[in-house]
């Protein structure tokens, strides 16, 4: 969904919204009834903008996974599924991630602090 589907819309909203308000000024109404029909117009048209807020995040982030999907099934059948593997292939593992990741980091904190001072 983009702008260009959304703008005749509200623009025929407004235009709505004004043709009924000079209906209420025919009909020489009470000015809270005028206030009323303001926030409620306000508040639906809040509603719009953050229903196109989401639908632009979720297109944003579909095109994200379908750009970065072969990472995702890189890194997926890299780890593999806990299940299918024997324990013991599990256990070595992570006796390898305990012993290889805490050096890296050390090289990375010494790293960045040397680039901060």
């Amino acid at each position: 969904m983009s702008i260009q589907v959304f703008c005749p819309f509200l623009i025929g909203l407004f235009y709505f919204s004004l043709s009924c308000m000079s209906c209420l000024y025919m009909l020489d109404t009470n000015p809270l009834l005028v206030i009323l029909f303001a926030t409620i117009f306000f508040h639906s048209v809040g509603c719009l903008f953050i229903l196109l807020r989401v639908s632009f995040a979720v297109q944003k982030l579909l095109s994200l996974i379908r750009s970065h999907l072969f990472i995702f099934a890189f890194i997926y059948f890299a780890l593999g599924d806990g299940s299918k593997k024997p324990k013991k292939q599990n256990q070595t593992s992570l006796r390898f991630m305990s012993r290889s990741v805490p050096p890296m980091l050390n090289i990375l904190n010494t790293a960045f602090s040397n680039r901060i001072i």
